[in-house]
């Protein structure tokens, strides 16, 4: 849409495949612009939390830059790419714009799920799923992940969250407020054909999804079990999944071993359009979730095309959900809740005409073009000055990934005189970035030799220079 709009576009892309031994650009054949190039950077995939930093992408996105002077650099999911992209764009004096996708920036995770997957209520306690993250210097605690990628974010003249839940999250994260705005990611509406549902003697449900945990398929399995056991109901109605996922062969399994395959079908994948038309002829669209989303397409989907709506009340879903207006809303990870929502438009299939009249009036609400004419007012917007709200510590660790390493970092205050206070491994700034700014080296003592190993891995100049973090740390440090 934006090459159609005038714009000259570069698309700046990591590839994971094999068959990419270097980064090249090369000519893209979507939607016909041949004339638009994708740069494609290689990269590894990073292990499990080390997916914030990578060096190897800045000196490539750096050319890209200085070859091409972009005036505006539209980032969206930086995973494996590093947050350090950002700096890059800034330090180039490019207005740089992210929008997000999920909770990526403070959450290694994305879905701010705990390993137990019960949800995570603060944003600080990370290293209780995950205490250390591998990276070239050593197994590093994650604080210094997540600060890391916050503080890169808080770099960006506009952060754009589709949903207002994420917004929220983020900025409780501590990301700054007057930085973000809620733009819908819109959809395009050409493809989605509009129909009032009025179901006959059968109602069709449709969940396309991830087939994993957080989607809430253990619970949705338990859901469609209890629909199955009510007799009553069989013969009138079918449950259609499409998606692929780790748990996709256990699903096979159980829908087998249970008899559900009477009612249930696991598709799968399936390509777009192939779902689209799907849709077409489903009655009502699904969505468990156990995790909080940003603003799933699927629900978007289905009200562009005039279906029915239930979905768990997590944020992002309750956004597009109104419980007895457009759909119904069940409490997450409760699958007799889901089995109640799913017999009462069975039961009482005048809901669902009901929730197709109000969804086909809100189709027009969620129409992309208006997404891209709101993203030309942020592009056409003067740029801020970059906000000075985080104060960053660099960081170097003596001996990284010890219990006591990990617990006094873990332990470091999160804010003082009034400015989230942010760890920087000092490997992932720039040279010249934070000189100022104060170091901690921890567990050194005082032998002599560890000072001097110090000095030359973080160039301390002047013990004075160094902050005691180890013990008391108050804004008197600072």
């Amino acid at each position: 849409m934006m090459c159609t709009e005038g714009w000259d576009v570069r698309v700046f892309a990591g590839d994971l495949s094999e068959e990419l031994q270097a980064s090249k650009t090369i000519p893209s054949q979507h939607g016909g612009l041949d004339d638009l190039r994708v740069i494609r950077t290689r990269f590894h995939r990073p292990k499990v939390g080390g997916d914030a930093y990578n060096k190897d992408t800045i000196p490539h996105f750096a050319t890209v830059l200085r070859e091409f002077k972009p005036t505006i650099v539209h980032f969206h999911h930086l995973w494996g790419l590093g947050a350090g992209l950002l700096d890059v764009a800034t330090r180039a004096g490019t207005k740089a714009i992210v929008t997000l996708h999920d909770r990526w920036g403070f959450c290694f995770k994305s879905t701010l799920l705990r390993n137990d997957f019960s949800p995570c209520l603060d944003f600080t306690e990370c290293h209780k799923c995950l205490r250390t993250f591998r990276s070239p210097d050593g197994a590093l605690p994650i604080r210094l992940r997540n600060d890391y990628v916050m503080s890169r974010l808080n770099l960006a003249d506009t952060v754009i969250a589709p949903s207002w839940g994420l917004a929220d999250d983020y900025i409780q994260a501590g990301l700054s407020q007057d930085r973000i705005t809620v733009v819908s990611s819109g959809i395009d509406l050409v493809g989605i054909a509009p129909r009032l549902r009025d179901p006959g003697d059968v109602v069709h449900f449709l969940c396309p999804a991830h087939l994993g945990e957080h989607k809430g398929f253990r619970e949705l399995l338990a859901a469609l079990t209890l629909l199955f056991n009510d007799r009553s109901l069989r013969g009138r109605w079918t449950f259609w999944i499409a998606g692929s996922g780790h748990l996709e062969g256990f699903l096979r399994s159980k829908i087998v071993e249970s008899g559900l395959n009477r009612h249930v079908i696991l598709s799968g994948p399936l390509e777009h359009q192939r779902l689209l038309a799907r849709l077409a002829v489903s009655d009502v669209v699904v969505l468990p979730s156990i995790c909080a989303e940003n603003q799933p397409r699927s629900l978007l989907e289905g009200i562009a095309s005039g279906a029915a709506l239930v979905a768990s009340r997590v944020k992002g879903s309750a956004e597009l959900v109104q419980n007895g207006g457009n759909g119904i809303l069940y409490e997450p990870s409760d699958p007799a809740a889901l089995a109640d929502a799913l017999r009462q438009l069975i039961v009482s299939k005048g809901l669902i005409r009901t929730f197709s009249q109000a969804n086909l009036s809100l189709r027009a609400r969620y129409d992309e073009r208006q997404t891209a004419s709101r993203l030309a007012e942020i592009y056409a917007a003067p740029p801020r000055a970059t906000p000075a709200t985080d104060l960053l510590v660099r960081c170097g660790i003596a001996a990284p990934g010890t219990k006591l390493a990990v617990s006094k970092v873990e332990q470091a205050p999160r804010a003082a005189n009034g400015k989230r206070v942010r760890l920087m491994w000092w490997g992932w700034l720039a040279e010249d970035e934070g000189v100022s700014a104060p170091i901690w080296v921890f567990r050194l003592g005082w032998r002599p030799w560890r000072w001097l190993a110090a000095y030359r891995r973080y160039k301390i100049m002047h013990v004075s220079k160094t902050l005691d973090l180890t013990n008391n740390w108050t804004s008197k440090n600072i």
